[in-house]
Protein backbone atom coordinates (compact mmCIF):
# COMPACT_ATOMS: atom_id res chain seq x y z
CA UNK A 1 0.00 0.00 0.00
CA UNK A 2 1.56 3.28 -1.12
CA UNK A 3 1.53 6.60 0.67
CA UNK A 4 -0.51 9.38 -0.90
CA UNK A 5 -1.20 12.92 0.22
CA UNK A 6 -4.34 13.12 -1.89
CA UNK A 7 -6.83 10.33 -1.20
CA UNK A 8 -10.36 9.57 -2.28
CA UNK A 9 -12.45 12.24 -3.94
CA UNK A 10 -9.80 14.96 -3.65
CA UNK A 11 -7.27 12.78 -5.48
CA UNK A 12 -9.77 11.96 -8.23
CA UNK A 13 -10.73 15.61 -8.72
CA UNK A 14 -7.06 16.65 -8.74
CA UNK A 15 -6.22 14.01 -11.36
CA UNK A 16 -9.14 15.15 -13.54
CA UNK A 17 -8.02 18.80 -13.26
CA UNK A 18 -4.47 17.87 -14.27
CA UNK A 19 -5.75 15.94 -17.31
CA UNK A 20 -7.95 18.88 -18.37
CA UNK A 21 -5.04 21.32 -18.01
CA UNK A 22 -2.83 19.07 -20.15
CA UNK A 23 -5.57 18.69 -22.78
CA UNK A 24 -6.00 22.48 -23.00
CA UNK A 25 -2.30 23.39 -22.82
CA UNK A 26 -0.93 20.80 -25.25
CA UNK A 27 -3.06 20.18 -28.37
CA UNK A 28 -0.90 17.19 -29.44
CA UNK A 29 -1.67 15.57 -26.10
CA UNK A 30 -5.35 15.44 -27.10
CA UNK A 31 -4.64 12.84 -29.78
CA UNK A 32 -2.44 10.80 -27.44
CA UNK A 33 -5.16 10.93 -24.78
CA UNK A 34 -7.93 9.98 -27.24
CA UNK A 35 -5.96 7.05 -28.66
CA UNK A 36 -4.98 5.87 -25.15
CA UNK A 37 -8.58 5.98 -23.92
CA UNK A 38 -9.81 4.16 -27.04
CA UNK A 39 -7.21 1.40 -26.61
CA UNK A 40 -8.12 1.11 -22.92
CA UNK A 41 -11.82 0.74 -23.73
CA UNK A 42 -11.15 -1.94 -26.36
CA UNK A 43 -8.89 -3.92 -24.00
CA UNK A 44 -11.45 -3.63 -21.18
CA UNK A 45 -14.23 -4.86 -23.47
CA UNK A 46 -12.16 -7.81 -24.69
CA UNK A 47 -11.24 -8.81 -21.15
CA UNK A 48 -14.85 -8.43 -19.99
CA UNK A 49 -16.20 -10.65 -22.75
CA UNK A 50 -13.32 -13.13 -22.46
CA UNK A 51 -14.00 -13.70 -18.78
CA UNK A 52 -17.81 -13.83 -19.01
CA UNK A 53 -18.50 -16.04 -22.01
CA UNK A 54 -16.96 -19.47 -22.55
CA UNK A 55 -17.58 -21.63 -25.65
CA UNK A 56 -19.01 -25.05 -24.74
CA UNK A 57 -19.47 -26.54 -28.24
CA UNK A 58 -19.47 -25.76 -31.96
CA UNK A 59 -22.60 -25.97 -34.10
CA UNK A 60 -23.18 -25.88 -37.85
CA UNK A 61 -26.54 -24.23 -38.49
CA UNK A 62 -28.28 -24.64 -41.85
CA UNK A 63 -29.25 -21.15 -43.05
CA UNK A 64 -30.71 -22.31 -46.35
CA UNK A 65 -29.66 -22.72 -49.99
CA UNK A 66 -26.96 -25.19 -48.96
CA UNK A 67 -25.16 -22.68 -46.73
CA UNK A 68 -24.14 -23.37 -43.17
CA UNK A 69 -23.19 -20.95 -40.41
CA UNK A 70 -20.40 -22.14 -38.15
CA UNK A 71 -21.23 -20.97 -34.65
CA UNK A 72 -20.24 -21.49 -31.04
CA UNK A 73 -22.68 -22.16 -28.22
CA UNK A 74 -21.48 -19.97 -25.38
CA UNK A 75 -21.94 -20.29 -21.64
CA UNK A 76 -21.98 -17.41 -19.18
CA UNK A 77 -21.24 -17.98 -15.54
CA UNK A 78 -23.78 -16.12 -13.42
CA UNK A 79 -22.81 -14.87 -10.01
CA UNK A 80 -25.51 -14.97 -7.28
CA UNK A 81 -25.62 -11.18 -6.88
CA UNK A 82 -26.36 -10.77 -10.62
CA UNK A 83 -29.42 -13.05 -10.57
CA UNK A 84 -32.61 -11.09 -9.86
Amino acid sequence: MGFSIFKGTIGLVLAAVIVVILLVAFPAYRWFFLISVAIGIVVALILFLWNRYKPIREEDIDIGSGYFMNDYVMEMKLEPELIP
